[in-house]
């Protein structure tokens, strides 16, 4: 329900900021109008952007409990992913290209907890 109010908020701000650009542009309204047109997509904005703070964190907090429960220790992980596949990617390719081995193996690990687990391994 939340995405959903977030993008109707979007695009309502980006409608009435659009809409008084152009207006302006194009001068078919008086000063007065086309600013309250800007002023209230700018209002608009603002709820838009708290409310994707708070949607951005919630979808963070939710990965990272999933994680969790997927792989509760470092172990569990290697469980799942093959450690020599991983050593055989970063000793030949790069850390990078080892990273996106594990992540591939083990979806949904943490862009930073793979990287850390590849510099230990």
């Amino acid at each position: 329900m939340l995405e959903k109010l977030f993008w109707s908020v979007v695009g309502i701000a980006v409608l009435f900021a659009t809409a008084g650009a152009l207006l302006s542009y194009g001068a078919v309204l008086d000063g007065d109008t086309t600013g309250t047109l800007v002023s209230i997509g700018l209002v608009a904005e603002v709820p838009m952007l708290v409310l994707s703070v708070f949607v951005s964190r919630k979808k963070k907090r939710e990965r990272r409990a999933r994680y969790e429960r997927m792989y509760p220790t470092s172990e569990a992980v290697w469980l799942v992913a093959d450690r020599d596949a991983v050593r055989a990617a970063r000793d030949a390719k790069g850390n990078a290209h080892a990273i996106r081995t594990l992540r591939k193996q083990a979806p949904g690990i943490p862009l930073a907890e793979a990287a850390k687990l590849v510099l230990f391994l």
